[in-house]
């Protein structure tokens, strides 16, 4: 599933997650190069996994990222930002999982009504 989320005024679609962490994608840093080239530290060789294995690929990190989503508004000490190097996430703009939902204390989940709340 994918859900809303926002960065200042910025409308952003993130793939739905809880066993994910909170990126943003290579879409994301694809429409942001410069800005994320100006305002980030590249870390070079970082681990991306899932279920088809583990890849070692360059990431930018942000610090100090705001975003809206589900009710709740916070400030993501460091996000990392994928670089297109090999894994290709262009339908969306980043991930929101574990690492999001960590930082409140309840989480909604209604696949009926098709609503995600955090508080």
């Amino acid at each position: 599933p994918y859900i809303e989320a926002f960065t200042n005024e910025e409308r952003l679609l993130m793939h739905f997650d809880t066993g994910g962490s909170l990126d943003l994608s290579a879409k994301y840093f694809a429409e942001h190069e410069d800005e994320v080239k100006a305002n980030g530290r590249l870390k070079e060789g970082g681990g991306i996994g899932g279920f088809g294995g583990v890849k070692f690929i360059n990431k930018y990190m942000l610090k100090n990222f705001p975003i809206q989503s589900g009710g709740s508004s916070v400030t993501i000490p460091e996000i990392a930002v994928l670089t297109n190097d090999g894994v290709v996430f262009d339908q969306y703009d980043g991930l929101i999982g574990a690492d999001f939902i960590r930082l409140h204390t309840k989480t909604t989940v209604n696949f009926d009504k098709m609503f995600v709340r955090f508080e």
